[in-house]
């Protein structure tokens, strides 16, 4: 099928408006503090370079797992693109990609398509994305319990709203153990899993954003272009 994460989206320009918040927000911190330094009863440039080097590796990996977001945004765009012909989309009269994450019933997903038929919404598709370095501090654990409370949410969501949902976490990480990518694999629709470490991706390996592709047709009864 050979989809790949090419297609330029609006949400790229955020990061560098991201940027330059994290710039403007450390010069203001550090600014505050030369100004008020002498009125500190304890000061020390250690502690500031301590805080600053803290701010800057938070904001790094925001903004890289923002990148990675937008890769499998893009990837999604071009699969519905590619699904498109004779003003439908498979089943559907509309299909929509959220711009931004979405919240539905208080969990929120980072890559949200809808499809509607006849002016209603019939399925969506939801994909949290995850980006680590590493597995430490328990945050496979964390998110696994995250994956399992929006699933179970998503489930009752569908039988009171009758909105078929998908839900496919895309977790990106190195040493990420096996026993929590099965159990993630167990409770979701689909799960696209990247055994690379974050910094090193920018655009979806092949075969992941196949995956995707896949199921996004599958969900629209849809064939790709060509």
């Amino acid at each position: 099928m050979g989809f790949s994460s090419t297609t330029i989206l609006p949400g790229e320009r955020h990061f560098v408006a991201d940027r330059t918040h994290v710039r403007e927000g450390l010069l203001t911190d550090v600014g505050l503090i030369v100004a008020y330094r002498e009125d500190l009863r304890t000061f020390s440039w250690e502690a500031v370079r301590e805080v600053v080097a803290d701010r800057l590796e938070g904001s790094r990996r925001s903004l890289r797992g923002r990148l990675v977001e937008t890769a499998v945004r893009a990837v999604v765009a071009e699969v519905l693109a590619s699904a498109h012909h004779d003003g439908r989309w498979g089943r559907f009269d509309r299909v929509s990609l959220a711009a931004t994450e979405v919240t539905i019933d208080g969990h929120s997903f980072d890559v949200c398509v809808e499809g509607e038929i006849a002016g209603r919404l019939v399925a969506r598709i939801v994909m949290p994305v995850k980006s680590r370095e590493t597995q430490g501090g328990g945050h496979a654990n964390l998110f696994t319990r995250d994956i399992e409370a929006a699933m179970a949410s998503l489930t009752a969501h569908q039988r009171e709203t009758g909105v078929e949902t998908w839900l496919v976490p895309v977790i990106i990480a190195e040493n990420w153990h096996p026993d929590q990518i099965d159990h993630i694999r167990e409770i979701t629709d689909e799960l696209v899993f990247i055994d690379a470490n974050p910094n090193a991706i920018e655009t979806l390996p092949t075969d992941a954003a196949d995956r995707i592709g896949t199921l996004i047709l599958r969900v629209l009864g849809a064939q790709p272009e060509g």
